[in-house]
């Protein structure tokens, strides 16, 4: 159930199954990304080739960051909806016995 004590420990543990060094890694991706992105801005006084090249640059070290980014927030999602998929299969298979064992008894019923 959204908001239990349960489901807000269950989308958060999505952190823990990502090894360390990939968090290491992707903060390291983030920070750089905008040490990168700070010295960019300091070379304003470029001619207009330098910067269309640093602007080229720029874009490629983007992708990468949003790469980095996506993998980190779809493995969360990811693991989230496998939970919640998990949960819903163990609900159906304890609803189609109880299902099951009500038919049985209705079967007895109708045999008397």
């Amino acid at each position: 159930m959204p908001g239990t004590d349960q489901s807000v420990r269950a989308q958060g543990a999505w952190v823990k199954n990502i090894p360390i060094y990939i968090r290491v890694l992707s903060v390291g991706i983030v920070i750089g990304y905008g040490v990168f992105t700070w010295w960019m801005i300091t070379q304003t006084t470029l001619p207009e080739v330098g910067w269309t090249r640093l602007v080229y640059l720029y874009q490629g070290v983007e992708a990468i960051v949003f790469a980095a980014a996506g993998v980190i927030f779809g493995t969360s999602i990811h693991r989230v909806q496998l939970d919640d998929a998990r949960r819903s299969e163990s609900e159906a298979r304890h609803r189609a016995a109880n299902e099951q064992s009500a038919a049985a008894v209705g079967r007895g019923l109708d045999q008397e």
